[in-house]
């Protein structure tokens, strides 16, 4: 499953169009203080919170489990998605390899 299937939708809206408020505001708060990182960093924090589900779910229960139990499933614990984004240690070096994934240049 290519991530632009799922994950274009909270790139370009930063969680908002599906995410709880709650989490969509810490988002963009530290969006705003540390950049496009902290995107990319939540991104990895939902997928981890799902990785084994993900991984035994076919093509049509990956997209189910990322866009619709994802949301819900993570409604209060916004504390915890935080704390395993900020655990992720990132390099400019990956977030442009997994930028040019998502939208390749021409």
């Amino acid at each position: 499953m290519h991530a632009a299937m799922y994950a274009t939708e909270w790139f370009m809206t930063l969680f908002t169009r599906s995410y709880p408020v709650a989490l969509t505001a810490r988002v963009m708060d530290c969006f705003l203080s540390e950049g496009f990182k902290m995107v990319y960093r939540v991104a990895l924090a939902l997928l981890q919170t799902v990785e084994k589900e993900a991984l035994a779910a076919d093509m049509g229960g990956m997209m189910m489990l990322l866009t619709k139990a994802l949301p819900a499933r993570v409604a209060g614990l916004e504390g915890a998605v935080m704390a395993k984004a900020f655990a992720f240690n990132l390099k400019q070096a990956e977030i442009r390899d997994a930028h040019d994934q998502l939208a390749p240049r021409t």
